[in-house]
């Protein structure tokens, strides 16, 4: 006996509305896309670029515009900077030329030379020079051929009110009767020293080393306050 082999899902589904001839079909996969329009730069303006593999310059991410700091700020630090050392480096140097006896007319007699033993005011400060000697040479402290170690004795006296500093390197040096200068030099053991400060009403001694010419006779003491006033003292 035959049977019906129709198969089931045919018989099934049922078949659907027709096509509203209104509404468009949709476009197919096969159909071409068209392109992307391409917008040309404006005049003047750098195409973009991507980063370099390097690592660039700040800006290389954003149309190849770079930010760098600006120079001029860059100087107007660096003057602004060293106006302000200036002012402090002059500001402490006045500080310090007050402070070496400034502030008061020098009561030495201008053109003067003074002796051994005689007060000598140089601004607001007495020296006195005590004594000079002959530093024995040793093993260890030996001046150059043709010359000897000698050490001048001075003391410094504050008459002013308020406090001073003596320097034995900025204030003191001895010439000869030729004008040739010895600045100080580190000889043997001296007697105290002629550095430090002077509080108002008090004294400082002390000895100072010079390297002379042996047997040179008219050695005399300069002693300055940095200032335009100064003192000689005849040493021997």
């Amino acid at each position: 006996m035959p049977f019906d082999v129709t198969p089931e899902s045919e018989s099934a589904v049922p078949a659907g509305p027709p096509p509203d001839p209104s509404i468009p079909a949709p476009a197919q996969a096969s159909e071409p896309v068209a392109p992307l329009e391409t917008i040309a730069p404006a005049p003047g303006v750098p195409p973009p670029s991507g980063p370099s593999a390097g690592g660039g310059r700040l800006g290389d991410d954003f149309g190849g515009a770079v930010f760098e700091p600006r120079p001029q700020l860059r100087r107007r630090g660096t003057l602004l900077i060293g106006s302000l050392v200036a002012i402090l480096v002059i500001v402490g140097i006045g500080g310090a030329l007050a402070s070496f006896g400034g502030g008061q007319t020098a009561s030495s007699d201008p053109g003067r030379i003074y002796g051994i033993g005689e007060p000598v005011g140089v601004g607001s400060v007495t020296f006195t020079v005590l004594g000079v000697r002959a530093i024995p040479t040793t093993e260890y402290s030996a001046p150059e051929p043709g010359f000897t170690y000698i050490a001048v004795h001075i003391e410094a006296v504050n008459n002013s009110e308020t406090t001073k500093v003596v320097s034995s390197l900025m204030q003191f040096s001895v010439r000869d009767s030729t004008g040739l200068t010895y600045e100080q030099t580190i000889a043997g053991d001296l007697v105290g020293s002629l550095d430090g400060i002077v509080p108002a009403g008090s004294r400082l001694r002390g000895e100072i080393a010079y390297e002379v010419p042996a047997g040179m006779t008219g050695l005399q003491l300069v002693i300055s306050d940095l200032f335009s006033r100064s003192a000689v003292v005849r040493l021997y």
